[in-house]
């Protein structure tokens, strides 16, 4: 009888143990802020005196990750994006030669994350999914390249509403004692249609011009902090 309990208790402890390796928090949430690097559509031909550059800009957004193991997520986000174009005519000195764009966008993701536990609290995660980005401003606009030696000029006809996307990263991070986790890491989204159209122009009454595209995809360089919803939780229990 003894040692019937006995095997009784240690399989109660290991079924315990089990069950506690298992559980884990359902839900995250937590911002990411970082920086995005776009420019014009990399297929498109320049004349030899033109040449495209990246432009650089800042992003904030605000993440939900319901877990559906302790290694996937589906995740949820919504953020703002300023992005953009960069221009330069090589011949100009450097005060003038570049024109430069930069453009807002309400930007809202949703799709999975995978985790790898690679020592300890650390992982490896890799990111993929949909998005849809809103342009706030879908008027057409001329920029130029200098108001006050104005060498040539771009003239932009943005596409209008819904603009879907596709995205693929990967980052590293680690979970803390308290079960709130951070990222390092690096995305890649490509729109799946055009976002803007583009035509520069030079030369005397503007005589000269040439199309481009811009397509609106971006990579961003992301730091994330995501913060355990249980813990808000065992708050709470505290004061019953």
């Amino acid at each position: 009888m003894a040692l019937r309990k006995l095997l009784f208790g240690i399989a109660c402890l290991g079924f315990s143990s089990l069950a506690q390796a298992q559980s884990f928090s359902r839900w995250h949430l937590g911002p990411e802020a970082g920086l995005t690097v776009s420019r014009t559509y990399s297929g498109d031909t320049l004349p030899a005196a033109y040449s495209s550059r990246n432009k650089t800009g800042a992003y904030f957004q605000l993440n939900t990750q319901y877990n559906l193991s302790p290694a996937a997520s589906v995740q949820l986000g919504i953020g703002l994006v300023n992005k953009g174009y960069k221009i330069n005519n090589d011949t100009l000195n450097l005060n003038s030669a570049s024109l430069s764009r930069t453009s807002g966008s309400l930007n809202i993701p949703i799709g999975l994350s995978l985790r790898q536990s690679l020592s300890g609290s650390s992982f490896l995660t890799e990111k993929f999914g949909v998005s849809g980005n809103f342009r706030f401003n879908t008027s057409s606009e001329t920029t130029l390249n200098d108001p006050r030696d104005t060498v040539f000029r771009i003239a932009e006809t943005p596409a209008k509403g819904f603009i879907p996307a596709f995205y693929l990263g990967f980052a590293l991070g680690g979970t803390g004692e308290n079960g709130n986790r951070y990222e390092f890491g690096v995305l890649y989204q490509q729109t799946l249609k055009q976002e803007s159209s583009l035509k520069v122009e030079s030369g005397e009454f503007w005589s000269q011009s040439f199309p481009l595209q811009y397509r609106g995809g971006f990579v961003q360089f992301r730091f994330t902090y995501l913060f355990d919803l249980e813990n808000f939780k065992r708050s709470d229990e505290y004061f019953y």
